[in-house]
């Protein structure tokens, strides 16, 4: 019996070991897992604030393009009197104004010198790499009376195809274009509005008013639309 109450208590000791050693482990895994929920707890807080900021980024952001958009459209705005005529050669010591009477007169229009406030080429000079030769710039008008630039650009639309014939300025004879001035955020706008008509098949990319529209041909079911943004550009030409 002594030896069997000895080895009894051995065992029993045994088992408050390993009880103890258990307990030991499971005050371990509660630790580690109240450790574990608060770090998920801290991942949740913090990916709350990511949101957060980003909804603000994102609102942030369409303020932004909303006050460039406003920005272009005023601008546009201011340039409502004046008109682009690309394609007439650059020459040293031009008389611009004489220039802008020969176009006149080849598309049908007397313009009066009273009517021009301001006339010069537009930007810097640039040099053609290819030919190492000065850049011809557009030649930019800007006119005292909104009915004046419209019967221009009425009339360059009807003689489409004009050139400078009778100029004494080139040799061969060039077509030049009369068309309304962008902002030069409008105008890398319809330059990408025309790449992408041309590549879906579309036939028609035009402005008014500062503004670009678009038709897929002609027709009455064919609907004009308006392109904004380059967004735009994306929706439209997908229809």
């Amino acid at each position: 019996m002594t030896k069997a109450i000895e080895l009894l208590r051995t065992e029993l000791s045994a088992c408050t070991k390993e009880m103890c050693s258990f307990r030991q482990e499971i005050s371990s895994i509660r630790a580690s897992l109240v450790e574990f929920n608060s770090r998920i707890d801290a991942f949740d807080e913090g990916l709350s604030k990511l949101e957060g900021r980003e909804e603000i980024l994102d609102t942030s952001k369409n303020t932004i393009d909303q006050l460039r958009a406003n920005i272009n459209e005023r601008d546009q705005e201011l340039l409502l009197n004046d008109i682009e005529i690309t394609g007439i050669t650059e020459l040293d010591g031009e008389n611009l104004m004489h220039v802008i009477n020969l176009v006149g007169n080849k598309i049908g229009v007397n313009i009066d010198e009273r009517d021009i406030v301001s006339v010069q080429r537009a930007g810097p000079h640039r040099t053609t790499v290819s030919t190492n030769r000065p850049r011809t710039r557009a030649i930019c008008v800007r006119l005292a009376r909104r009915a004046v630039r419209d019967e221009l650009l009425r009339a360059a639309r009807v003689r489409r195809g004009a050139d400078t014939s009778g100029f004494n300025i080139d040799a061969q004879p060039r077509r030049f274009y009369v068309n309304e001035r962008l902002t030069s955020t409008n105008r890398r706008l319809f330059y990408a509005a025309r790449a992408k008509a041309k590549e879906a098949g579309w036939r028609y990319v035009w402005t008014r008013d500062g503004r670009i529209f678009a038709r897929r041909d002609t027709g009455l079911n064919n609907i004009k639309y308006r392109i904004a943004s380059t967004n735009d550009i994306e929706k439209v030409f997908c229809i």
